[in-house]
């Protein structure tokens, strides 16, 4: 009862690089369209973002490019504008980790940037939509939560 007084109501979240399975027989539009919205939503900085994805082999390819095609066309921007569906990251130090994040990923040769993949020039903390193929599951942008715009 002495400390009762101290104890903090709290929550707790616990996801982080929530994983999404696309199998052979998906529905591979809506898999797409889902993945464009909650991959991406609030710039990726939530931790129950669709960011890992594992595609079965036989629609990886296919599965891949119309992710590229969907996210390319996400639209950035401020958030007065109603047109705008991704606005900035919190601030300039968290842009630069995503960058560096991204950057570290792209040096490996085995990844390919589909789309996205740098900080956007001018005022704000903006991050391109970014997608990443052929990751490996010992990769540090699989394994570290990116909380930003970025889908591997």
């Amino acid at each position: 009862s002495s400390t009762a007084g101290n104890v903090k109501r709290m929550h707790m979240e616990l996801g982080g690089k929530a994983p999404v399975i696309i199998f052979d027989d998906a529905d591979i539009d809506a898999a797409v369209e889902g993945i464009r919205t909650f991959g991406f939503y609030n710039a990726g900085q939530d931790c129950t973002a669709a960011c890992r994805i594992y595609a079965q082999a036989d629609i990886y390819d296919q599965f891949v490019e119309k992710l590229g095609a969907a996210v390319s066309s996400i639209k950035y921007g401020l958030q007065d504008d109603p047109s705008t569906e991704l606005g900035p990251l919190i601030s300039a130090q968290h842009r630069d980790r995503v960058t560096g994040l991204v950057e570290r990923a792209m040096a490996q040769p085995h990844i390919r940037l589909i789309t996205g993949g740098k900080a956007v020039e001018g005022n704000g903390f903006f991050f391109e939509p970014t997608v990443l193929a052929d990751v490996q599951q010992d990769d540090e942008i699989v394994r570290r939560e990116v909380f930003g715009p970025v889908v591997s």
